[in-house]
Order: C-alpha cells, then structure tokens, then sequence
C-alpha cells in the first residue's frame, strides 16, 4: 500500500481524519465526498468538494472478484495498527449510508487508493 510516484504519498490516518472534518464531520462526509454517480439506488453523493468517491468496491484475499461494486468505496490509509502488521486503516464510505468513517481491514485486501501530492 503506496504511491509508487515521486513526490506522492498516501494519506495518514490524521489526514484522513482532518478531510472527513473539513468537509463537515463523519455523520456528512459520505455525502460530501461521493461522486454525483456509480452508486447503487441512486444513493449518488453532492462531490461538494471535488472528491469524487466512486463506488469501487473491495476484494478480499483470495476472493476472484470484487465485492459491493456500485454499494461501497474504500481507499487506503498509510497507517497499520499499533503493533500488528495484518491490519491497515481505510476510509471507508457505503451506498446507503450519509456517512464516512476510519475501519481497520486485513491489509491483504484490494481497496482503491488516493494519493495526495507532497
């Protein structure tokens, strides 16, 4: 999980978390930050701030294709849990759902990532 660009990184957990403020706090950052389409059921977002989260979905390992397509967007963080290399954070952001928020998830997973310029 990098950006493999000069002068390119991903985003920490804190600089996720400063975005999800910014653009109003978790219970509205979903909203906020999802593309004005590809989600499922018209649960389309307001791309407020020209994020554009496009509902990629997400693979497990192992798994032959991707899950949730059109129902979930999920991009990578730098940051893995204190002391265990299995478990990395994500933004994580569902269809159904106004909200946004930092899970853990197995770092064998296939998320989406944004990188941010340095």
């Amino acid at each position: 999980m990098e950006c493999n660009l000069n002068g390119w990184h991903l985003p920490s957990y804190g600089e996720v978390e400063k975005l999800i403020e910014t653009v109003g706090g978790a219970d509205i950052a979903g909203k906020r930050l999802k593309a004005t389409s590809s989600w499922v059921n018209d649960y389309n977002g307001k791309d407020t701030y020209g994020f554009s989260a496009l509902a990629g979905g997400f693979k497990y390992f192992m798994e032959e294709s991707m899950r949730d397509v059109g129902g979930s967007a999920a991009f990578w963080t730098s940051d893995r849990l204190t002391g265990d290399t299995k478990y990395a954070f994500r933004l994580f952001i569902q269809a159904s759902d106004d909200d946004a928020g930092l899970t853990l998830l197995t770092v064998t997973s296939q998320l989406s990532v944004r990188c941010l310029k340095d």
